[in-house]
């Protein structure tokens, strides 16, 4: 049986097909800030979608996953959890639809949460770079909070905020899902 030279190259040029759907099918999808009375402070879609059934939608993803949050709060305050630094990332939460969802607290039960869309269920990050991705968050947030028009616990208005998120949803597309 003779080998068709032009045949590698329909195979090459189908992988490459199948492989950037595979990855095209995974990206951050919403970013959160929720304060420590399960109040919305901040949340952004990626790419930027600002319709309200959007919104909505992701708020109910959100708050779906606060359940799992405040049940690690629970194992905290009864001593059965881990405290310090690392325990502040909470990593993977849970998975709604074809979303998974991780999660950061901080000190003052400020809640970060990060929802990636996974629709072949094949996300298999390591930690560190969304623990790392949390603590570029976390001090962008702390940032927003040191201005002096900002009032604890009333959503985050600021540009620049924004901006830094948005520049920080960015980079981490570029380097997990490259």
């Amino acid at each position: 049986m003779e080998v068709d030279a032009a045949a590698p190259c329909r195979w090459t040029s189908l992988y490459s097909i199948v492989f950037t759907a595979y990855h095209g099918s995974m990206s951050i999808e919403c970013v959160a800030v929720v304060g420590r009375r399960n109040n919305p402070l901040f949340l952004s879609t990626y790419p930027r979608d600002d319709t309200l059934d959007l919104q909505h939608r992701f708020q109910l993803i959100i708050y779906s996953s606060l359940d799992v949050i405040d049940s690690f709060v629970k194992q905290k305050l009864n001593g059965d959890a881990e405290t310090g630094t690392d325990s502040q990332f909470l990593g993977y939460l849970c998975s709604v639809e074809h979303f998974k969802i991780f999660g950061y607290i901080t000190n003052t039960s400020i809640k970060f949460l990060l929802v990636v869309n996974d629709e072949l269920d094949s996300l298999r990050l390591p930690f560190t770079p969304v623990h790392h991705f949390f603590a570029r968050m976390h001090r962008y947030y702390v940032e927003c909070i040191y201005c002096p028009f900002y009032q604890l616990e009333t959503p985050i208005t600021s540009k620049r905020f924004s901006k830094n998120m948005n520049v920080l949803v960015t980079d981490a597309e570029r380097q997990w899902f490259a």
